[in-house]
């Protein structure tokens, strides 16, 4: 466990009104200090100092993500890097739409197909999954690809990790 004043001294804290903000951010979101040292090293590779006046507001964005300390911070960042690097664009979707339900899409259905993941905030590669369960189902129909993801968002379901996640805790879901 780290202790707060090797905390302090690693971070080169000095002034009172910067070790109580640190000292009021670990009591109301409770957090381990691990969080805060990494939030420094992320904030050095950037050169840039110690964000004591946007701490409250980092540690919220940390805590509505489930963020509580080093290591589940490093499988966050290590998600989005790998959610980035695989990323799907809509035209392939409507390609792959289009060539597997031999029909071709109209430009209203095609609009219809890209809100699909503003309507539902969901990422696209969700959607390319929605669409192979479609295929599987011989149901090619964007009403049909809708419910799967509407199914999905109502039990928090917004991306692959999301999904992922719900199959590993054996969570038995309509639509996957």
């Amino acid at each position: 466990m780290i202790d707060i004043e090797k905390l302090f001294y690693d971070l080169n804290v000095d002034s009172n009104y910067k070790k109580q903000t640190i000292k009021k951010a670990l009591d109301k979101y409770n957090i381990d200090l691990s969080l805060l040292y990494f939030i420094n090293s992320r904030m050095s590779i950037n050169g840039q100092s110690f964000p004591y006046a946007y701490l409250d507001g980092i540690l919220q964005n940390f805590v509505d993500k489930g963020i509580y300390n080093r290591e589940s911070a490093l499988i966050y960042f290590k998600r989005q890097e790998v959610e980035e690097e695989v990323e799907i664009k809509l035209q392939d979707i409507i390609k792959r739409f289009e060539s597997t339900s031999l029909t071709q899409l109209s430009d209203n259905e095609k609009k219809r197909l890209g809100r699909l993941q503003f309507e539902y905030n969901i990422d696209y590669n969700l959607l390319d999954h929605a669409l192979d369960i479609a295929e599987l189902n011989n149901k090619m129909s964007i009403n049909y690809i809708e419910g799967i993801i509407r199914n999905w968002t109502k039990r928090g379901i917004h991306n692959m990790f999301d999904l992922m996640d719900s199959l590993a805790t054996n969570k038995k879901w309509r639509g996957l």
